[in-house]
């Protein structure tokens, strides 16, 4: 909804009224919402008061590559004359969060017994303060200018007045569940949390059942994921080993590196390099839990851009087209981890492939799950999983008219490849069979 449209939607405007009524003053931050800023204005018997709900960019000359800080602060020296007004904000001591205060908590105390988790960066290198001055519309608005820190070019940011209902209603001051777990500052509960789950998986006993420690410890997309890593690796991908020994349980030990990334580092002996393992843990429903751990071909790398699907069209009216179309989305699906990842993929293969493709996946799996004890094995990628460090290095490439060879990495000397042949059936393409390079 337009802000300026819901200017008239009954908000009582407070410059001049001596009503002890409160006021809500809304900028819109072009193609940001999580970032778009608030403040409040009360008259009370002896002036003004305020509280601002903003971002760290309000104390920086420039942000880039990470995420801001969020924070509600006092609105200080409210001064009001004329058509002008005048305040300051000062961060010193002041506490930023991981995603935008609700304007319904008055305090960072408030916000810390909601449950808000601090911010991942330094709050030292955004603390300062600064005076804001602006000046009154007809309208009502108020034109804002920051005086220390322009990051608008000189142009003043223009706060459309609303009532708090009418700033709820907007619904835009949210943030991403993932960035803001990518956003937040994780605590020693992290590090504990997983070397509670990698002490009992090193402890359990070899064929002994698993359910119990991946229903606590790891999320629903982890627990199908580790056994398709297996199925590539044949080993146990917490550890990248078949076993363990007493060194491993003794040198065991686990560090946060970059927000919800922690690293898991451990010696097979006392003579060995030490095995790093990065691993990505998540928020469920206030637990805890591992939702990745970079396999062995990812090396000691974090890896960005999971949980993410390629939203991608599938376009079937041109043969390359579709190829590179069809395998864009049907691998973000991999990269995601859904907890509905294989029906997703059977709608895409049930769509986008000839029945006797169907069929003899669905044969290939079986055959798979007999021999070698894994059934996640996908003969669309010729492999039992397909992780999201191979996307960037998946290839589409023209054999001959209705053939072509798709190809990616798993390693720096291991390309993997599937040769496709395509049906046109009624000017549309599809899949009609797929086969591994070399078989």
């Amino acid at each position: 909804m337009n802000l300026k449209h819901m200017m008239g939607c009954g908000v009582l405007l407070l410059w001049g009224c001596a009503a002890e009524e409160q006021t809500y003053y809304y900028f819109e931050y072009p193609e940001q919402p999580a970032e778009d800023v608030v403040f409040s204005l009360q008259r009370t018997g002896g002036g003004w008061e305020g509280r601002f709900y903003g971002t760290s960019d309000e104390f920086c000359d420039m942000r880039e590559g990470f995420l801001p800080g969020f924070f509600v602060l006092d609105m200080q020296h409210i001064r009001r004359d004329g058509d002008s007004i005048s305040f300051v904000l000062d961060s010193r001591g002041g506490t930023y969060f991981s995603q935008p205060v609700d304007v319904g908590l008055a305090s960072a105390e408030a916000a810390r017994a909601a449950g808000y988790h601090l911010w991942l960066q330094i709050p030292n290198q955004f603390a300062d303060s600064v005076c804001f001055k602006g000046r009154v519309l007809p309208s009502g608005s108020i034109e804002l200018h920051n005086t220390k820190y322009d990051q608008w070019g000189g142009r003043p940011r223009e706060f459309v007045p609303l009532s708090r209902k009418k700033v709820e209603q907007l619904g835009r001051r949210k943030m991403d569940p993932l960035d803001e777990q990518d956003n937040r500052k994780w605590d020693n509960a992290g590090a504990a949390r997983v070397l509670e789950f990698y002490r009992a998986w090193m402890n359990l006993e070899l064929g002994a059942p698993t359910d119990a420690l991946e229903q606590e410890y790891l999320t629903e997309g982890m627990r199908k994921k580790w056994r398709r890593i297996a199925g590539v690796t044949d080993c146990d991908p917490f550890i990248r080993a078949q076993d363990t020994s007493d060194d491993m349980r003794q040198s065991l030990a686990c560090r946060q590196v970059d927000g919800p990334w922690f690293e898991v580092s451990y010696r097979w002996d006392e003579e060995a390099d030490p095995t790093v393992i990065p691993l990505r843990l998540f928020d469920v429903d206030g637990k805890l839990k591992i939702a990745y751990v970079t396999p062995e071909w990812g090396g000691e790398e974090r890896v960005y851009g999971l949980f993410e699907v390629s939203r991608f069209e599938v376009d079937d009216t041109d043969a390359e087209r579709f190829v590179c179309s069809f395998y864009e989305r049907y691998t973000s699906e991999y990269a995601a981890m859904a907890d509905t990842m294989e029906q997703a993929l059977s709608r895409l293969r049930q769509v986008y492939c000839q029945p006797r493709l169907v069929a003899r996946f669905d044969s290939l799996r079986q055959f798979n799950l007999e021999d070698a004890g894994c059934g996640t094995y996908d003969a669309l990628v010729g492999n039992f999983d397909f992780d999201v460090f191979w996307r960037p290095s998946l290839t589409v490439g023209r054999l001959d008219d209705g053939r072509f060879r798709v190809s990616y990495q798993c390693g720096d000397d291991d390309e993997q490849a599937v040769i496709a042949t395509l049906d046109e059936v009624g000017g549309h393409y599809r899949l009609a069979d797929v086969e591994r390079e070399g078989d």
